[in-house]
């Protein structure tokens, strides 16, 4: 039995049915990073799932010659995460078909981080 008023665990009642959550604080804290679609043609979704809560969750898009196209803060809740992307760079414009590194970039209440890196890639 979970106590509700305790910060170890969070319980959410919904029709009779009960969900506990339990954060241990140990482990990774960002697992099952992925775009999909991949390769995408006019939008593709970063999802991610966090083992507990995030102080800051920041995805960064870069060409493979390392100049950054966009950048996301991200929702830092525990649990599955996504963030939408229309291939639209900083100033406004469509990216070119071709590979684009990413970055996902997380810290935790106690100053632990996390980077995970791969590749996304635009065909129209």
């Amino acid at each position: 039995m979970v106590d509700p008023d305790s910060t170890f665990g969070e319980i959410r009642e919904n029709d009779n049915v009960a969900q506990v959550d339990i954060y241990t604080g140990k482990g990774d804290l960002v697992k099952d990073v992925v775009n999909f679609p991949n390769p995408f043609k006019d939008y593709t979704e970063f999802v991610y799932t966090l083992t507990r809560p995030a102080k800051s969750v920041r995805i960064e898009v870069y060409t493979l010659r390392g100049r950054l196209v966009r950048s996301f803060d991200c929702p830092t809740g525990p649990g599955y995460n996504s963030v939408g992307w229309n291939g639209i760079d900083a100033n406004g414009d469509q990216i070119g078909n071709g590979g684009y590194i990413y970055k996902l970039l997380a810290e935790d209440g106690d100053g632990k981080k996390s980077e995970i890196r791969s590749i996304a890639v635009r065909m129209r």
